[in-house]
C-alpha cells in the first residue's frame, strides 16, 4: 500500500543493506492473489535478496509467506 519499502536501510535496488546478516529466506506468493499483487511479492523478495516463488493458487489463499530457513 506504500510506494516505499518500510525501511530506511535499503540499497538503490530495494535490497536490505543488512540482508547478509539474516538467515536464508523464501518468499512465496500466489499467482491468482488479487490482495497481494506480483509487485508486492517481488518487492518483498528483493528486500530479502532472493527470487520469489509463485504457486498456482487462488486469491487470498497464500497472501504472502516468508519462511526463514535456519
Amino acid at each position: 500500500m506504500s510506494k516505499k519499502l518500510p525501511s530506511a536501510h535499503v540499497d538503490s535496488y530495494g535490497k536490505a543493506t543488512f540482508v547478509e546478516k539474516l538467515p536464508s529466506a523464501l518468499v512465496v506468493g500466489a499467482e491468482d492473489d488479487f490482495i497481494v499483487d506480483e509487485e508486492g511479492i517481488d518487492e518483498t523478495a528483493r528486500y530479502f535478496g532472493v527470487n520469489p516463488v509463485f504457486v498456482d493458487s487462488p486469491h487470498d489463499v497464500r497472501l504472502q509467506l516468508i519462511i526463514r530457513l535456519l
